[in-house]
């Protein structure tokens, strides 16, 4: 069972650690009104606001399914291309007489591949009758993502993001309490605790010793406090480059023209819209592996490429 500092010795969840075991713990916690446990209830009313910033008092109803997978939709401009995908998690909750949708992808170390979040509403507005309903999608990550990609999704998709802390801070009231006996949601609270704790260990702990999480919380930190120059600008960004040896945690920013490239690139690249796009920044290459071999480099590239970080994944 949990102890006083919420930590859970043989936990089940540092082995069920993918994508669908998280997508049955979500579906779990979000059907508690099915099982008669009103502390879980209560916990899945708080998840339920916290994904649509809501303040509903009570669940009058729910069904959630998982692993959903859609007739395909036809684009309206491009008929050879149609749309398909399986939906993580679909809940059809009423919550005090409000009757919703919600569409869950859930990521737990992973993005989003070929163009989901863009993908998903299309299937869902060609497969479902949402007269009378209120239809909400809702992106849930525990990874750290870097800033830029969070702020890109809330601003330019129909998606709400609820990460790790927001999933923590629905069960931490209880905790607090003293009420959380479901041995489930003991060991689901100390895993989630864990890997924060894990991702701020870069504070205390020697650098050759960060693990993933660390390197990844430590990036998380310097791009949201303005701990080096410009990394608050919508230029830096950070993620996992392969290479041969294995690859890094890299962090980029501090981007600027690359003038003394222009006579270079004129010779080589014939795309002159793209050669105008040639940088030169900065960037930070950790490892979680133990090695003196972590370091600050310059690099040049095309910053359209660097910024989107199309090569990036949270591993």
């Amino acid at each position: 069972m949990i102890n006083h500092y919420g930590v859970v010795r043989n936990n089940l969840f540092d082995y069920a650690t993918s994508e669908l075991s998280h997508d049955a713990i979500l579906c779990w916690l979000l059907n508690s009104k099915n099982g008669g446990d009103f502390i879980l209830e209560t916990v899945s009313l708080s998840l339920f606001n916290k994904m649509l910033n809501t303040n509903y008092q009570t669940i009058d109803s729910v069904k959630v399914d998982k692993q959903v997978a859609l007739k395909s939709v036809m684009k309206e401009n491009d008929k050879a291309k149609p749309i398909t995908g399986t939906l993580d998690i679909v809940v059809d909750v009423i919550l005090d007489n409000h009757q919703y949708l919600l569409v869950i992808e859930d990521k737990v170390n992973t993005y989003e591949t070929n163009n989901q979040l863009d993908r998903y509403p299309i299937l869902v507005q060609g497969n479902y009758d949402l007269r009378n309903k209120i239809v909400k999608y809702i992106f849930v990550t525990l990874g750290t993502k870097p800033t830029p990609l969070l702020r890109q999704i809330t601003e330019n998709t129909q998606w709400n993001v609820i990460n790790r802390d927001g999933i923590l801070t629905c069960i931490e009231e209880k905790q607090q309490e003293g009420l959380i006996i479901n041995e489930i949601l003991a060991h689901y609270y100390s895993y989630l605790k864990s890997w924060t704790a894990e991702s701020i260990m870069f504070k205390e702990d020697s650098l050759y010793n960060w693990s993933s999480k660390a390197i990844q919380g430590f990036y998380e930190y310097i791009g949201e406090s303005n701990q080096i120059t410009d990394v608050t600008t919508h230029d830096a960004n950070w993620g996992y480059v392969y290479n041969y040896n294995g690859g890094f945690w890299g962090f980029w920013w501090n981007f600027s023209h690359c003038q003394w490239c222009d006579g270079a690139l004129k010779t080589i690249q014939q795309d002159t819209n793209r050669y105008k796009d040639f940088s030169i920044y900065l960037q930070l290459e950790l490892t979680s592996r133990t090695s003196a071999e972590q370091s600050c480099a310059i690099k040049i590239g095309f910053k359209s490429d660097i910024i989107e970080n199309k090569n990036a994944y949270s591993a």
